[in-house]
């Protein structure tokens, strides 16, 4: 028994510097952090988390740089002249709030900085997708990097929300999975591109908010999305109640096979949805939400 939960522990603690390594150098690559910006982190079954370290350039990390601590931020394995992220205190305390969470990715997207630089909020729908992808996106209070501050600063708005802006400090998106976390990541930059190309267009230099110079969706509009996402998000649990079947990888192959099948059951129901009034969004915005809804359910 104890022979194999350490295999177990060591196939893990593998598998998560390898995602870990992959997750930071698609940072890099995307430019959402420079230097020896941002960390990130997963939480280990004995409880444990393996994190990024403090000041190495995330462009040349690799799974030998990584860092292991308890959850009280003690440094228990690691090469030792490598200490864990300066924002330890962050993750700790959102694996502290959030029993879903397995992994976090604290990064410093320029767009979406620039909007908390800018004091432009986003609490405002614009794009359809938002919604599948995203939920709300918080902003935090701004807090002094590296403090305790930082932690307190995110604790109300993580335990309903798996993204959030770090106002002049860049973004912190958690997930089951580190790939979860890195997506959301992603698409929030993409939104906040989008969004600033608009704002640009509209030729509009100050504003509050970006539903002062861009329309939101109707609240008629966001609501169908929801129920939508909700009805998704039910059909992509397994059927022992163990939640998404993500969570249970013995059954995860027998469950996911049919992606395809899923997908089309999944535009059929959008459609049906969306045609119930006249419709907002065209074949076109539908078939990519469908696309995403799926990626990120992880089925």
């Amino acid at each position: 028994m104890n022979h194999q939960r350490s295999k177990d522990h060591t196939e893990q603690l593998d598998f998560y510097k390898k995602e870990i390594v992959k997750v930071v150098h698609l940072m890099y690559q995307r430019q959402f952090i420079a230097a020896s910006d941002g960390n990130v982190s997963a939480l280990l079954d004995d409880g444990n988390v393996i994190t990024t370290p403090s000041g190495i350039p995330k462009g040349l990390i690799n799974e030998d740089d990584l860092v292991i601590v308890n959850r009280h931020g003690e440094k228990i394995a690691g090469a030792e002249h490598l200490q864990p992220s300066s924002e330890l205190k962050m993750h700790l305390r959102v694996y502290e709030l959030r029993s879903d969470v397995r992994a976090i990715v604290h990064a410093h997207p320029p767009i979406t900085t620039a909007f908390s630089v800018a004091n432009v909020r986003l609490s405002d729908v614009i794009l359809p997708e938002t919604i599948f992808t995203l939920g709300m996106i918080e902003f935090s209070e701004y807090a002094t990097p590296t403090t305790e501050k930082v932690a307190e600063s995110i604790s109300e708005a993580v335990v309903s929300n798996d993204v959030i802006v770090l106002t002049r400090h860049g973004s912190l998106t958690v997930g089951k999975t580190l790939m979860e976390a890195f997506s959301k990541l992603d698409s929030l930059e993409h939104t906040c591109k989008i969004i600033c190309e608009a704002m640009k267009i509209s030729g509009v230099v100050n504003a509050s908010s970006s539903s002062a110079i861009l329309t939101p969706l109707p609240a008629v509009e966001v609501e169908r999305l929801r129920e939508i996402k909700r009805k998704i998000s039910e059909r992509g649990k397994c059927q022992n109640g163990n939640g998404r079947c993500k969570g249970c990888p013995e059954n995860h192959d027998q469950l996911c096979s049919d992606k395809e099948k899923m997908k089309v059951e999944v535009e059929v129901e959008v459609e049906t949805e969306l045609g119930k009034e006249e419709d907002i969004l065209s074949e076109k915005n539908i078939s990519y939400i469908v696309n995403e809804v799926v990626k990120r359910l992880a089925l």
